[in-house]
């Protein structure tokens, strides 16, 4: 922020205003008669409008946002993306042999054929390990015209069916990701 202009400034005297108002809110009934003088009230009226004015900004731009949500989902209730990062990942090495194998001369002629032909192996069971899937996996989530779900699932990479539940006989069990220790994403989310 650059305290310079005249919005880094005005910025500033909001900014400390708020806070007062925050200790003013967070007295006794003592602590308030003593002290609150110290803020205009002019200034109250206007932070508190602002403050108003900054929350109806906000749900209108989460109602926005709810409505492209809804929009690009057609009808679905869950849509899972088409790749995640490993998945892309996989694509990735695959194109590390297709790229070998177009300057197949000049990588032999500088490594030699067996590093080449191991670096292309290497690349093409990289690809296929990040791009295994090892369990079922909730594709979309579809509501039905007689009340029941319809979930399609994946069962490996190319193959995936339909299953209808009714809606009391489904059940999850969601486990948050722990980022702040450091470890690996665990996926434990159950259907």
């Amino acid at each position: 922020m650059d305290l310079d202009t005249k919005e880094g400034r005005e910025f500033i005297v909001f900014k400390r205003q708020l806070y007062q108002l925050y200790e003013i809110q967070n007295r006794n009934v003592e602590e308030h008669e003593a002290f609150s003088f110290q803020i205009e009230r002019e200034n109250l009226k206007w932070l508190y409008n602002a403050n108003q004015d900054f929350s109806k900004e906000m749900n209108r731009v989460n109602l926005l946002e709810d409505l492209d949500t809804h929009y690009n989902l057609n009808g679905l209730i869950f849509k899972k993306k088409m790749l995640d990062p490993q998945k892309l990942k996989g694509l990735g090495f695959f194109g590390v042999p297709v790229a070998v194998y177009a300057f197949y001369p000049y990588v032999v002629a500088s490594l030699g054929q067996s590093w080449t032909t191991s670096l292309m192996t290497a690349a093409c069971l990289s690809g296929m390990y990040m791009l295994r899937q090892n369990e079922t996996i909730v594709n979309t989530i579809e509501m039905m015209e007689d009340g029941k779900l319809k979930f399609n699932v994946s069962d490996s990479l190319v193959a995936s069916k339909d299953i209808i539940v009714a809606v009391k006989d489904t059940h999850s069990l969601i486990s948050l990701s722990n980022d702040d220790l450091g470890e690996d994403d665990i996926e434990s989310n159950y259907l």
